[in-house]
């Protein structure tokens, strides 16, 4: 019987204990999800120069019905990125430029930009703003100075030589916090590199020394991460979904090793979980230390890929974070309880439900024992006040304490 099963199994009354997880989880979902939210459309088309960190943008952007009655529209957008051209309903727009102190906010890749809209001569008319801009994006990624597991190298994004990691948390092009978006993406860049983000990849080719990939994210999201490398790309279909992996030449061998790893998974978690949410799921090498689960990729670090970390606290754990964290979200600002779930769905359950009962015991054992040795009662904070990982309590706190509530759950 599956986990869902087991949460509502049919044809009988739900148990109150598990009729109370179910619901927890739903309470502690984020918002964004509910239906009443409209997403907005981005039509974008980015050019990079990892030579020279440069981006080029355009994004056509389709308002919500609800700024339509607002006389302006604001976005986050980079710091670096400057404006060239803005478009409503084709008619050309003042760019703006307020002072530094008035749209630098921390962290110093947000920059709000707020643009007045002239009115609309039809309620019905469709509201569509276009952005042209360009920058650098440039912040190498900073050793973070502790254990890795806990917490991995640190940068808001870099196009580079080295590799290109773009994140919400760039703001590589206007964003919208708090709102749902669909996206179609047209990337060009170097002939010899790929690149891999959320969605469906529907072309992919090479003219004129340079490669164009177009992705079609169908399921809304906050924002799009994109990462990008001299990669060799691999792909397998698994019951109608696409497995790939992107990995240096050095390491592709390894390519069917976390192919097979990933199949493993996915058979258990859908079973136990119910459908994977999306059409695709990939492993992508990341040039910086990291362990990224992303809406239908991962980003691990080249160590833990050469390592062939395949184990369930490794590879399984960003697998679980397709249904948590990418496909429920998490409303941050009622805590964090997605790592907490995730963690006890692989790196405990995995165990048990595999008949493995000396190391599902080991992992409750370590759990209690680095949870004594890591907390201290003037330090110690509830479950509900933890958001990320900084140390080795948050990790004790986060991860390991959060993990055994649902256990005893």
């Amino acid at each position: 019987m599956s986990f869902i099963q087991q949460l509502f199994p049919p044809a009988r009354r739900v148990p109150p204990l598990a009729l109370g997880l179910a619901l927890l989880c739903l309470a502690m979902a984020s918002p964004l999800q509910a239906n009443t939210l409209s997403p907005i459309h981005h039509t974008l088309h980015i050019a990079l120069d990892p030579d020279t960190h440069a981006i080029t943008g355009l994004d056509t952007i389709h308002l919500l019905p609800s700024h339509r009655d607002n006389s302006s529209v604001s976005f986050i957008l980079h710091p670096q990125l400057t404006i060239d051209q803005i478009e409503f309903n084709d008619t050309l727009l003042p760019i703006p430029h307020p002072s530094d102190d008035a749209v630098l906010q921390p962290p110093s890749t947000r920059r709000v930009i707020e643009i007045p809209l002239p009115p609309l001569d039809r309620p019905d008319k469709p509201a569509i703003l276009t952005l042209r801009y360009h920058g650098q994006i440039d912040d190498t990624p900073k050793a973070s100075g502790g254990l890795r597991f806990v917490k991995p190298d640190d940068t808001n994004g870099h196009i580079g030589p080295n590799g290109v990691y773009l994140t919400h948390e760039t703001f590589w092009h206007p964003t919208w916090e708090e709102t749902l978006s669909t996206y179609d993406l047209t990337l060009r860049l170097p002939s010899d590199w790929e690149a891999i983000t959320q969605g469906q990849e529907i072309a992919n080719g090479v003219t004129d020394g340079h490669r164009t990939i177009q992705w079609r994210v169908s399921l809304p999201s906050e924002a799009l991460t994109l990462a990008a490398n001299h990669f060799v790309v691999q792909k397998q279909v698994w019951k109608g979904i696409q497995l790939a992996t992107y990995l240096y030449p050095e390491d592709a061998h390894l390519a069917s090793q976390y192919i097979e790893a990933t199949i493993g998974y996915l058979q258990m978690y859908t079973d136990l979980l119910g459908p994977y949410p999306f059409s695709k799921f990939a492993v992508v090498e990341n040039f910086f230390p990291s362990g990224l689960g992303l809406p239908s990729f991962t980003l691990l670090g080249e160590g833990v890929i050469q390592r062939g970390y395949t184990q369930p606290y490794s590879l399984g754990h960003e697998i679980v974070h397709s249904w948590f964290g990418n496909s429920v979200f998490n409303d941050f600002a009622q805590g964090n309880w997605v790592e907490g779930l995730t963690t006890y769905l692989s790196n405990y359950y995995y165990d048990e439900a595999k008949g493995h009962q000396q190391e599902a015991f080991n992992t409750r054992r370590r759990m209690i024992y680095e949870y004594n040795l890591y907390t201290e009662p003037d330090k110690e904070y509830p479950v509900r006040a933890f958001h990320h990982k900084e140390t080795r309590l948050d990790n004790a706190i986060g991860y390991q304490k959060t993990a055994m509530v649902f256990h005893m759950l």
